[in-house]
């Protein structure tokens, strides 16, 4: 049994020993059966063809990515080894963009990003590209009254109110 191994972003789709057709199993082939044929032989030459075909890898693109586009401009849901793909982040209000990822088996470090797109070199594996993002806390601000009076909240723990009761609010400064 024999794996036909090949450079990134090809695959073997035909084996051929001395013209007959050794049949695929998950990538490997048996030719056993045909060895014995070449053994009885008197040519003990082997001729062996192997065709090679290039692969499309998918691109799976998560929530927040977009414009997914080949080197040409075109929509890219599958590229090959190789190829430059780029897309970009959507902003979310109310969210900072965290990280963006290209998962693999074997994707690391090969994102890079310029003004507001993202782009890459197409591994030998489908992706996935991931938009990570991170909440933004806020801060917020209100007014009180204290005797009628609108006051900011320092100025009036300032004042040393013990308590002040508007809108369901109920404040205990000391």
């Amino acid at each position: 049994t024999y794996n036909l191994g090949s450079k990134p972003g090809y695959a073997a789709s035909l084996l051929k020993i001395n013209g007959h057709v050794i049949e695929s199993y998950s990538g490997y082939y048996d030719i056993k059966p045909i060895l014995a044929e070449i053994q009885a032989s008197d040519d003990k030459k082997i001729r062996v063809e192997v065709t090679f075909e290039v692969q499309d890898y998918n691109i799976i693109a998560k929530s927040g990515v977009k414009n997914v586009k080949d080197k040409d401009g075109n929509t890219a849901k599958t590229a090959r080894y190789m190829d430059e793909i780029t897309f970009e982040v959507e902003e979310r209000d109310g969210y900072t963009i965290e990280s963006v990822v290209v998962k693999g088996n074997t994707t690391n470090d090969i994102l890079t990003k310029k003004d507001d797109k993202y782009s890459f070199k197409m591994p030998s594996e489908h992706v996935e590209l991931v938009a990570n993002y991170e909440y933004i806390a806020k801060t917020i601000e209100y007014q009180v009254e204290v005797d009628g009076v609108a006051v900011s909240d320092a100025d009036a723990c300032a004042g040393n109110c013990l308590g002040t009761r508007r809108g369901g609010v109920e404040r205990q400064c000391a």
